[in-house]
């Protein structure tokens, strides 16, 4: 995994323009980071760590550091609420578990305050120009925020000047401006700006991009005096200098720069104190660079291994990765291409410092193509069951696979007295043991267990050493196999047996619902037998004892006609039953209804959890005439009329003849008889014929027909 800090440091900042360590000389260094861990251990054994450390307070365990060969992860996070404007250089600071970053914008000399929150990986909680405090301008380049005592202090370079950004007790406080001078002589352009603390005293270096050269500032114990200068020269090559990198790589303090003009690197070297005059060179051009900007080195355990480059000049492979073989001071190659573009990168221009939240360690780069900021990150790996720990003492944890994994220890991060230590331990393949799934034997059977082969060693629950045991009792029982490595796994399983059953059941059901048994659906009472076969093969016997309850005597009868005027009375029971329940299709709950029109009439009857149910369908009387066979006409109040009774009748025309053919009355009305008068006359007793034609309702456009014989009685 990437380690971004020094043995000893009080900021984390890793390269020009950035939160950088402050670095004491190894004879400075009175505490002891150290432990001990098992160099070899199995797949998922659990992993001991013993804290050896002298002296130190905190600690930060890392169990699984990332590859930094692979290809980085990132993404674009974009320009936040528009704050950016051609983006430049920038630091990134931690204070609490928030994280800021502070960008100058190249289009008009103003300063960008990111507030990201925890994560860097989200779209940040605030953003704020915080303008160019009527000073600055488009050649503000390197900028640093850093906290000393209580107070938090900004220091930027433009031209030949360097400025104080006061902050006060709070980074979220808006800065004051100071100008600390011309501290250079003009015709200058400072570029970068990296501050390190060494034995109680403060030190800055920056390039200078127009005479090729570097400068040292000189603060004393502290950063609100005005410091001391001293120019070292074109040392090393320089040829447009811009990002530079300074490393305590023990015991030399050692630097490496950018240089944008030729796309080539130099490397510098102080030797143990920081306050020498280095002597370096230009190592070269490479041509894999492109307008080599911004230059980042990479710590691991106190090793600075890795170094990345951003190409200003081209967005298809604006990544480059350096390697360092043995450190800062050494020699160095550009290794790989990140091609494609990894996170966005639009003609990147500066790196931030790399942090760790969590195992994985961040650094932001500013797009000045398209005024964003992009986020590059290396995650840790996923082997280790526990992540990270801040404990004195982790707990014990392990790996899920096989390979060898660096563990990482940083004592008092973040202090003057910051420590690191790595050690590598390697995790063998384990053996992988499976006896299969639980199972279920029938009682009197042996079940075969099986480790499988190719295992040095075995021990079964039961003592026994051999690859197969068999078993006939019910229990658990696990093995241990051992490969030749000493890795063991385990299983375990379940063996079950199973006796052979006879069960009982008795059942009482509702009348007629079917019950299944025997092997079928039965309706009578009775006693059934069923076999059962289990998954083991051990068959039971079910006896089932058939029971039904008494039949609901429920019968409305059968369906019938209903005439007007008529009423029929429908019982929910036949016989009197106790404890009976009724429900109407009227939702009425009496045992006995009341008919007066057709329609159809259920009723469902509940007795003891059971129910039965009955219809009947109740129509209108077919139509119909009915006709006297007599009547007498004598005005006396009775029988006067001869006249039919009709039901359901739609159309009706009535006649009547006497004995010689002559019709004497006629009518289409049911309602109109004849009183035996024909023309005026009463007409003689005797017999006469009718004859009517009707129509019923029942069944409209059938004409029905009656005819008869009456007498007329005088």
């Amino acid at each position: 995994m990437i380690q971004g800090f020094f043995r000893v440091i009080l900021f984390s900042i890793l390269f020009s323009g950035i939160f950088t360590p402050a670095i004491y000389s190894q004879e400075k260094r009175p505490l002891l980071t150290d432990f001990s861990i098992p160099d070899t251990v199995c797949v998922n054994e659990p992993v001991t760590v013993t804290n050896l450390s002298q002296g130190t307070s905190t600690y930060y365990w890392a169990f699984c550091k990332g590859d930094l060969m692979t290809n980085p992860q990132g993404m674009n996070t974009g320009n936040p609420n528009n704050t950016l404007m051609k983006p430049y250089y920038i630091c990134l600071v931690e204070d609490g578990t928030d994280y800021y970053s502070f960008i100058t914008n190249k289009a008009d000399g103003s300063i960008t305050r990111i507030r990201h929150g925890a994560s860097l990986l989200q779209t940040p909680l605030a953003a704020q120009n915080l303008g160019n405090f009527a000073r600055l301008d488009s050649n503000l380049n390197g900028i640093q925020v850093l906290k000393s005592g209580n107070n938090w202090y900004g220091f930027a370079v433009e031209n030949n000047n360097l400025f104080r950004l006061d902050f006060g007790n709070s980074i979220q406080n808006t800065p004051t401006l100071l100008s600390i001078g011309v501290l250079i002589t003009p015709m200058h352009k400072l570029n970068g700006l990296q501050i390190l603390e060494d034995a109680g005293s403060y030190y800055g270096f920056c390039t200078d991009a127009t005479d090729n050269s570097l400068w040292r500032f000189s603060w004393g114990a502290s950063l609100t005096s005005v410091p001391a200068i001293y120019n070292f020269g074109n040392v090393a090559g320089f040829n447009k200098p811009a990002q530079l990198a300074m490393r305590y790589q023990d015991p030399n303090w050692c630097m490496v720069v950018c240089n944008e003009g030729d796309n080539s690197i130099s490397q510098l070297t102080f030797g143990t104190q920081i306050t020498n005059l280095p002597t370096g060179s230009n190592i070269g051009t490479f041509g894999s660079l492109a307008g080599n900007r911004g230059l980042s080195l990479v710590d691991e355990c106190n090793n600075v291994n890795v170094g990345f480059v951003l190409n200003h000049n081209t967005t298809t492979m604006p990544l480059a990765r350096l390697d360092l073989n043995g450190g800062a001071c050494a020699s160095l190659s550009v290794a790989a291409l990140f091609n494609p573009n990894p996170a966005g990168l639009d003609h990147p221009s500066i790196f931030s410092n790399w942090t760790r939240i969590g195992d994985t360690v961040y650094a932001i780069a500013t797009n000045t193509g398209n005024s964003t900021i992009s986020v590059i990150y290396f995650p840790d790996c996923t082997a280790a069951t526990l992540p990270f720990s801040t404990l004195k003492n982790p707990p014990a944890y392990s790996y899920t696979t096989p390979g060898t994994y660096t563990v990482l220890l940083i004592t008092d991060r973040g202090t003057i007295a910051e420590g690191q230590q790595c050690k590598e331990i390697t995790v063998l393949p384990g053996p992988a043991v499976n006896l299969g799934n639980d199972t279920t034997a029938c009682t009197g059977q042996t079940v075969v267990l099986d480790a499988g082969p190719g295992y040095s060693s075995y021990l079964w629950s039961t003592g026994a050493t051999s690859q197969t045991i068999g078993v006939k009792q019910n229990g658990s029982y696990w093995v241990k196999a051992t490969v030749a490595s000493g890795c063991q796994a385990s299983d375990t399983v379940r063996v079950t047996f199973a006796p052979a059953l006879t069960y009982a059941l008795d059942t009482l059901v509702c009348y007629g619902v079917p019950y299944f048994a025997g092997g079928s659906w039965q309706t009578t009472a009775g006693i059934y037998l069923d076999t059962l076969h289990t998954s083991g093969g051990c068959d039971s016997i079910l006896t089932t004892t058939l029971s039904y309850k008494q039949k609901i005597p429920v019968d409305l009868g059968a369906d019938q006609y209903i005439c007007p005027g008529d009423q029929v009375v429908m019982h929910g029971t036949y016989v009197p039953t106790a404890g009976a329940a009724y429900l109407w299709q009227d939702s009425s709950t009496d045992s006995i209804f009341v008919a007066t029109a057709p329609g159809t009439y259920w009723v469902r009857v509940t007795v003891d959890s059971c129910s039965a149910a009955d219809t009947v369908r109740l129509t209108d009387c077919p139509s119909e005439l009915w006709f006297p066979n007599a009547f007498s006409p004598n005005e006396d109040g009775h029988n006067d009329v001869f006249r039919p009774k009709g039901l359901s009748i739609s159309k009706y025309h009535l006649e009547i003849y006497d004995r010689w053919g002559a019709m004497v009355f006629q009518t289409d009305d049911l309602d109109q008889g004849w009183n035996g008068v024909y023309k005026g006359e009463y007409c003689p007793a005797g017999v006469y014929v009718y004859y009517a034609t009707f129509e019923g309702t029942d069944n409209p456009g059938k004409t029905n027909i009656r005819k008869g014989t009456f007498t007329l009685l005088r």
